[in-house]
């Protein structure tokens, strides 16, 4: 059988099945996040009045991600049209996905007041500051009560944003090991938390549950065709830059006192 899209088991299986309302992807380079970011979407599509926001610093960037867009939604979604002046994929459903960028930190007051159900930011940490990245999660409503409203994120252990998206995801409870079985894959587990975060809103519990999950190149079995790519990472001069990019170690930090501890790294 052909598949159009196969996630890969561990920390993409476990981010595309994560019920969280904040789910983070984060890890090393080329641990498959993106890929992952993007086919969440397909989860939501086929309802009407989906309208989701997928963001990106650099349009440079975006343009890449838009391309991966494209080949994924014209495959599985048969029907899909792109409107290049709008930057918006049209479902056949009736909703759609914005994408845009954001140069500086406040450029997201350009989506203020609008009305999402889904939100995407690859990379956050580009994100300088916790406050925009806070008024984007205001757009997340719909007066739909049958249609999902979450936000997914992918994030490098590195960056001017690094240490807010660390102390909103990853410091409040603990990143467990979580353990399965994939004959392709180099490394058969990966960290992840979750937790709760709870209001009470007329005397209604509402829960905006939070989500971490953290892998590395080795979870990517795609990238076994690619040895050259982790021995490019392993060669890295700066320890801490390796162990961000390789290891996926948010506690790998020049700042550090000392170099060798780190939480979200398993020796």
């Amino acid at each position: 059988m052909e598949y159009i899209f196969r996630p890969h088991l561990g920390p993409q299986t476990a981010f595309l099945e994560a019920g969280e309302f904040e789910v983070l992807h984060s890890g090393g380079r080329g641990s498959a996040k993106s890929h992952a970011l993007i086919a969440d979407m397909l989860h939501y599509v086929h309802h009407p009045d989906f309208k989701g926001l997928l963001l990106r610093k650099m349009l440079k960037d975006l343009e890449q991600l838009i391309e991966r867009c494209k080949s994924l939604f014209f495959k599985a979604v048969p029907g899909t049209k792109w409107r290049e002046q709008d930057k918006k994929f049209i479902f056949p459903a009736g909703g759609f996905l914005w994408c845009g960028y954001f140069e500086t930190d406040a450029d997201v007051e350009r989506y203020q007041g609008l009305e999402f159900s889904w939100l995407g930011i690859d990379e956050v940490c580009q994100l300088s500051e916790e406050e925009p990245y806070q008024k984007l999660l205001m757009s997340i409503r719909s007066s739909k009560s049958d249609i999902k409203k979450c936000v997914r994120l992918t994030a490098n252990p590195s960056g001017v944003g690094k240490h807010w998206v660390k102390a909103r995801f990853i410091d409040p409870a603990p990143l467990e090991k979580v353990e399965y079985i994939d004959e392709d894959s180099d490394e058969n587990f990966f960290l992840m938390n979750k937790f709760d975060v709870e209001y009470n809103i007329g005397g209604k519990v509402v829960n905006l549950s939070r989500k971490a999950i953290n892998s590395t190149v080795f979870n990517n079995p795609s990238l076994k065709r690619d040895p050259q790519y982790i021995a490019q990472l392993q060669s890295l001069g700066n320890e801490n830059l390796r162990r961000q990019w390789l290891d996926g170690d948010w506690d790998a930090d020049d700042g550090l006192a000392f170099s060798e501890f780190s939480k979200t790294r398993i020796s």
